[in-house]
């Protein structure tokens, strides 16, 4: 009846703190009768091992001591951590948490939370000691579809509120300090975008001490050893060194942070602790849970609905911008980011409406994040939400879009994919890949440089050819049968070389994928 009244609680439709909250006292009585029954069952429990020939029950009565062991510690583990986190329920208000009072909050409560975490890891020791398989049916699917997946949830929430007071720099670890990578969509690349501008983010006991933001271009040292860049880049783009911005042609996001860490550090020896990239689609996402933001000389409000148009704008200059002296096309970021920031860290979001929308951007990949601490790692890694590419066993298909042309047409162009499977012989499977790309502009004539610019698209050039570098993700040992891949005539590319119909076998650094790629420009 206990464990009943609880997940009626907790299967409600208020919020879910509203929920915790209401659920609390009922977990300690849970807990207690549980006490009651392990004193009154207790001197039993030896007879369970010597009771295994009973038919259907007797791998659970040979079971039985780890059973109740492992009830007991998670029972443990939750009533402990709701005892630790009661006193942030208590207010009357939980709309005004923000992170500052959280992350205060949690480095008080570390004794209690990690003493959750011992009692935590003492019910997984006792889970990963049952002979599942000798269970009866019933038993055996309570432990693999609602304990197994429940201690996995348990750990990973524990770690996260664990680490989040030195996430915030609140330890004696001091101040974190986070690179992020803007990403722009308009200029396709396989995280999520060009790299168009980068910021550095300084945190210290869960405040913001400063971020800023500058045009990735402008944090080159020529005179440090850059890596030559791809060979697609060299050949295609004239790009015979990688550099900042084209650090998201990486199709896995840790390999690209990585590049992005350490050509940042050419120009700014100072480490980091993490790097986080986002796109355009992101703060749409955000504004969509925050409301309209109010920008310093826009004389409108910017939301979900008209940001990305006002940053597209905001690329090209006014007369009055022209003459500010120091006016960058990258000072938009700093405006949005710091009316963003300052919303969230306010406390007047609901923390469960602003943390939905970031599960949301995390889920689709608007947003990667990679941190240095192992346990956070671990956690991204196994949520996908650190952008790795990770075939699964079986079959696996991922395409991935490259805009090489130095424009932003991808804002005009569609793209779809069919992907069908032939299984008359299972052994051997034959996919069939078609790819779509519908160029909405009016550009007829494709010239990848010097190009005759449309009137008012000097410093956002979208109305364009679409140079693309396609590529696929195959599981490794695919064999490539056929393909219709496209000629490009010299006249098209930016080194005058006419580049032949193929499909290039491409040798990426990934575990278990082969990759094909090959080149396309899509007139209007």
């Amino acid at each position: 009846q206990d464990a009943i009244q609880i997940q009626d609680l907790i299967t409600a439709s208020n919020p879910a703190l509203e929920r915790i909250k209401a659920a609390g006292p009922s977990l300690s009585i849970l807990k207690q009768d549980f006490g009651t029954l392990e004193e009154e069952i207790g001197p039993y429990l030896w007879l369970g091992p010597r009771l295994s020939w009973i038919p259907v029950y007797g791998g659970d009565l040979a079971s039985v001591q780890d059973l109740v062991n492992m009830a007991d510690a998670l029972l443990a583990t939750a009533d402990t951590t709701y005892q630790a986190i009661s006193p942030l329920l208590d207010g009357s208000d939980l709309s005004g948490l923000n992170p500052v009072r959280l992350t205060e909050f949690l480095k008080q409560a570390q004794p209690q939370l990690i003493e959750a975490q011992q009692q935590l890891d003492l019910a997984t020791t006792t889970r990963n000691h049952l002979a599942v398989g000798s269970l009866s049916p019933e038993i055996r699917d309570l432990i693999l579809k609602d304990v197994d997946p429940l201690l996995d949830l348990m750990q990973n929430g524990l770690t996260f509120i664990v680490e989040f007071p030195r996430l915030m720099g609140a330890t004696s670890d001091g101040p974190k300090t986070y690179l992020l990578l803007v990403l722009n969509k308009d200029e396709l690349r396989p995280i999520g975008g060009l790299v168009t501008a980068v910021g550095t983010l300084l945190v210290q006991d869960g405040k913001i001490s400063s971020m800023n933001f500058q045009d990735s271009g402008l944090l080159e040292n020529w005179a440090m050893p850059y890596p030559a860049a791809p060979w697609q880049l060299q050949q295609y783009m004239n790009s015979r060194v990688l550099i900042l911005g084209d650090t998201s042609w990486f199709t896995n996001y840790p390999t690209a942070a990585l590049y992005a860490e350490t050509l940042y550090s050419y120009a700014d020896s100072h480490s980091v602790d993490g790097v986080i990239a986002f796109d355009q689609q992101m703060l749409v996402e955000i504004l969509g849970a925050t409301g309209p933001i109010n920008l310093e000389g826009v004389p409108y409000p910017i939301d979900a609905s008209n940001v990305i148009d006002y940053m597209r704008a905001s690329k090209t200059p006014t007369a009055q911008d022209l003459t500010s002296p120091g006016w960058s096309n990258k000072a938009f970021m700093m405006k949005i980011a710091s009316a963003l920031v300052g919303k969230m860290f306010s406390g007047e979001i609901q923390p469960e409406k602003l943390a939905a929308v970031l599960l949301q951007a995390l889920n689709e990949h608007h947003l990667l994040l990679k941190f240095d601490d192992s346990s956070l790692t671990n956690i991204l890694s196994q949520y996908r939400w650190d952008g790795a590419v990770r075939p699964e066993t079986g079959d696996f298909l991922m395409v991935a879009d490259s805009n090489i042309g130095f424009d932003k047409t991808n804002a005009v162009v569609d793209s779809s994919l069919v992907y069908d499977v032939n299984l008359v012989s299972p052994f051997a499977p034959i996919g069939s890949l078609t790819v779509v790309h519908t160029n909405h502009a009016s550009a007829t004539i494709c010239k990848a440089w010097d190009k005759l610019t449309p009137l008012g698209e000097d410093d956002y050039p979208i109305d364009d050819c679409y140079w693309n570098y396609l590529r696929v993700y195959l599981p490794a040992g695919t064999t490539l049968i056929d393909a219709t891949p496209q000629f490009v005539p010299s006249s098209w590319m930016i080194l005058q070389q006419n580049v032949p119909a193929r499909v290039d076998t491409l040798s990426e650094p990934i575990d278990g994928v082969q990759a094909f790629g090959t080149l396309q420009v899509v007139p209007g």
